[in-house]
Parts: C-alpha cells; structure tokens; sequence
C-alpha cells in the first residue's frame, strides 16, 4: 500500500520556503478485503465487459494531519499479470469519501 505524507512546506513556482515538512503518521485499515475475487463478464454493444464481483471494500484512515487528498488504486499481483499477459498495469479506483 503506498501512503504519501502531506504536501507542507514545498517551494512554490521556485519561490523559497522556511518552513519545515511536517511528518505525518497515517493509519490505515482495510475491512473486508478478500485474497481472490471472482470475475464476471457481461456482454454490451462494445464487446465483452469483466467486472468483479462483491468487489467493494472499505477503508478507515486516520492521520495526525487533514488527509485532503486519497487515490485509491488496484494491480495484479505480477504472477497473475504474468499469467494473464495483463500490461495495464495499475488501475484508479472510485473512492467515495466520509467522515466518521
């Protein structure tokens, strides 16, 4: 899982900055997450579409800063992508954001 730290203290257009980056200590869960998924395909006017199902999970983050920005991002692991000659590599996920 890559977590980046916040963005505090970088120069901005070449201008210098005195202040220090903070360091910021994140904490992550990731609920409901299973070791394989089960993929489905449906047929649509453009062709075969794969999803996969139940493929929901949740995460709770919770850092010592404001967290204002979450990418979210899924890949095969490299023995699949090689199996599957996957080269798409990584992939953005939707993220739906709430407080709790």
């Amino acid at each position: 899982m890559l977590v980046s730290g916040n963005d505090v203290g970088n120069p901005i257009s070449g201008q210098e900055s005195s202040d220090k980056i903070s360091e910021v200590e994140i904490e992550i869960q990731v609920i409901d997450f299973k070791e394989v998924y089960n993929k489905k395909t449906k047929k649509t006017n453009e062709g075969l579409k794969y999803y996969l199902e139940d493929s929901e999970v949740t995460i709770v983050a919770q850092a010592t800063d404001e967290i204002t920005r979450i990418h979210a991002y899924t890949q095969r692991c490299v023995e699949a992508a090689i199996r599957t000659h996957d080269t798409v590599g990584r992939i953005l996920n939707n993220v739906l954001r709430g407080r709790h």
